[in-house]
């Protein structure tokens, strides 16, 4: 048996040395733990290790892209928070037994945003660092539409 062999790191390719006259092109065979598997192959430096690289670039603007988009998007939504809550008229009204942050927050709502918003929006806005109200207590709610 008269073959080529060409072995460079722990890569080993061999060179059949009959051809088949129907292939006028000669071919490598990969030798790896004893098993062969026919393959035409282009040799060039690096070829493998590019394609991993390619790869690891692709994921990694595809995952910095969702990460840019999803930072984007959060602070647009911040920013119609804050402007929805800055713009917003407001009124005095007095708390009355059995009103809650909840209940008032959903009559004096404010349009685009949740009720959970509004309720965060009162309790910053009248410095209450809990939900507890107390009849006879005044606050300053959004003004509803009349």
């Amino acid at each position: 048996m008269n073959a080529s062999y060409a072995i460079e790191g722990n890569l080993a390719l061999a060179l059949p040395a009959a051809q088949p006259a129907s292939d006028p092109k000669p071919h490598f065979v990969v030798v790896s733990v004893g098993k062969t598997q026919p393959a035409f192959l282009r040799v060039h430096q690096g070829g493998f290790v590019q394609h991993a690289r390619i790869r690891h670039v692709l994921m990694f603007g595809i995952v910095f892209a969702v990460l840019a988009a999803t930072c984007v998007t959060l602070a647009l939504r911040f920013e119609f928070h804050a402007a929805a809550i800055a713009n917003a008229t407001y009124e005095r009204i007095e708390v009355h037994s059995g009103d809650s942050l909840w209940g008032i927050a959903e009559d004096h709502g404010i349009d685009g945003l949740t009720t959970a918003d509004v309720v965060e929006a009162i309790r910053q806005r009248n410095d209450l660092s809990s939900g507890s109200l107390n009849p006879g207590q005044m606050l300053s709610v959004p003004a509803v539409a009349r």
